[in-house]
């Protein structure tokens, strides 16, 4: 009556009987002390805030770039386009 039983089947057949320990200690963060733990943490709270650090200077740059482009063309604009459309206002109503 057992072996007919399907449990009996089910159990009877021998399989691989990792442990709960054994199977976390395959991923390597799980194994770590406590104190390799807090080290890692910190180094990626380090490299984070570097990360930060360095996105809020290409920030930067990037605005000053821009300022420095409208400057340009705020110049170009006040120095040539300005006397130009001048001249040729001018011009247009000299000869009226």
């Amino acid at each position: 009556m057992i072996h007919s039983s399907l449990l009996y089947q089910h159990y009877s057949q021998a399989s691989d009987r990792t442990s709960a320990y054994e199977i976390l200690c395959q991923k390597p963060e799980s194994c770590i002390s406590v104190k390799e733990q807090k080290a890692l943490e910190k180094e990626r709270a380090a490299q984070q805030k570097e990360q930060e650090k360095l996105k809020a200077q290409a920030a930067k740059e990037e605005q000053r770039e821009a300022a420095q482009s409208q400057k340009f063309w705020s110049g170009v604009t006040k120095d040539i386009v300005v006397p130009l459309l001048k001249q040729v206002v001018t011009g247009f109503f000299k000869r009226r």
